[in-house]
């Protein structure tokens, strides 16, 4: 059995996951993330917690790709391509980290510092200036 295969190069992002367009578009046309961001689901209680959406989405893309075990989502958002499709930018991880570091230098109060916040320790050191 002879068969002809087309073999071309390209320089589009390719991965392993076929099919993996059409199942994109069909969640963005479904309606199905209005419905998930409209359930009354529970946020975050610090400022490293996640949005229960994007747990949500990143879980269902996991299991469509074929993920076995909850461990093996967090690990399919590291895929570049898949990044690129659903919206997981660096840019994104950018600003949560910069809320993250202002809210835990400004605002959260620290052992070391006996209990109280940086911000209280400036103070502190302009009054005695």
């Amino acid at each position: 059995m002879d068969a002809d295969f087309d073999i071309r190069y390209t320089d589009r992002p390719i991965m392993p996951f076929g099919g993996l367009t059409t199942v994109k578009n069909f969640y963005q046309n479904s309606g199905l993330q209005d419905v998930i961001s409209s359930l009354p689901l529970p946020m975050p209680g610090s400022n490293r917690g996640y949005d229960p959406v994007d747990i949500i989405e990143g879980f269902l893309v996991s299991v469509i790709l074929g993920a076995r075990r909850l461990a093996h989502a967090g690990l399919l958002r590291h895929d570049k391509v898949v990044s690129e499709m659903f919206g997981y930018s660096l840019e994104d991880a950018c600003i949560k980290i910069e809320a993250w570091r202002q809210e835990y230098n400004s605002f959260r109060p620290h052992s070391s510092l006996e209990g109280m916040m940086p911000e209280q320790i400036e103070e502190r050191c302009m009054l005695e200036a």
